[in-house]
Parts: structure tokens; sequence; C-alpha cells
């Protein structure tokens, strides 16, 4: 069993996936070039510009772009609500 491990980032605490082993936690942490606020943003970033996929709010309140995100999501919720796709 694992358990999910919590960094602090800009006054948040981020969980990472329960499902990853410490040391594998670790060597993501070391090959981050530019930290994890970087990685975070990059994240974000990758997410909002996909018109399928749903933007991590937790991450958009580390990044000061929770609205924008909402706005995100309520535009995707509805599209797939009107083509009855399920969420993934």
């Amino acid at each position: 069993m694992y358990k999910t491990i919590f960094f602090q980032c800009e006054g948040y605490m981020l969980g990472i996936n329960p499902k990853q082993k410490f040391e594998s936690v670790l060597k993501w942490f070391e090959s981050l070039k530019n930290g994890i606020k970087s990685e975070i943003e990059r994240l974000f970033n990758e997410s909002i510009a996909d018109t399928v996929k749903l933007v991590d709010v937790g991450f958009a309140n580390v990044l000061g772009r929770y609205d924008e995100a909402v706005q995100h999501n309520k535009l995707i919720i509805k599209a797939q609500r009107n083509t009855g796709e399920t969420l993934i």
C-alpha cells in the first residue's frame, strides 16, 4: 500500500499520486529543471489548451488562475453533457 506524498507550493499542500513509489517521486523532483511551480504551470497550461481535458483546480489555485480553470471545466462539462460523453 502506498501513501500520498504531500509537498508545499505557494502556501498550498499538493499531493502526489499515492500509487507512485517514494523513490520514483524523488527522481521526478530531481529531474525538474525549473522547480515544482514551473512544472505545475506547464501541466496546467497543457490542460487548459486541451478542449476535452478538465483542469486541476488545485494547480489553478497555486497559480492564481482558479476562475480561468472553473470556466474551462464548465465548458467541457457542458459539451460532454450535450454529446452524452462521460467524464474520465
